[in-house]
């Protein structure tokens, strides 16, 4: 696992790259409930990670893909195609310890006073 985060490591290299991000408004003349969407080519499903769909939003920095896509956005109107959502349950955040809360306390607190009140008695 390591061995292949070092090789993944050393083959990267920065590429310039284009996103075409347009913002849309369901309602014609009502601009409080615009959004916005980030065009990109489809993707196989066997491959629909996180890093697939970062790869499939990049154009080439040349710009004559983004020009195009641009050019047929303008040129007509959009139409929602699909619909996905699902649900996602995320674990709770880990309950601090004390160099956690010393550390969110930092700035109004000094060191010391964290842990005095760290170490007080709960009253529940």
């Amino acid at each position: 696992m390591l061995v292949e985060r070092e090789l993944s490591v050393r083959k990267f290299r920065i590429e310039d790259y284009l996103e075409t991000v347009a913002s849309f408004c369901p309602i014609e003349g009502r601009t409080d409930n615009t959004y916005a969407g980030t065009w990109f080519r489809k993707r196989h499903e066997d491959g629909a990670d996180k890093e697939s769909l970062q790869k499939a939003m990049r154009l080439p920095s040349d710009g004559e893909e983004a020009k195009r896509i641009v050019q047929r956005a303008h040129s007509g109107k959009a139409s929602v195609e699909s619909i996905e959502s699902e649900t996602q349950r995320m674990a709770p955040l880990p309950l601090y310890d004390l160099t956690g809360v010393t550390a969110a306390c930092q700035p109004p607190f000094r060191v010391q006073r964290t842990k005095d009140i760290r170490s007080r008695p709960s009253a529940v």
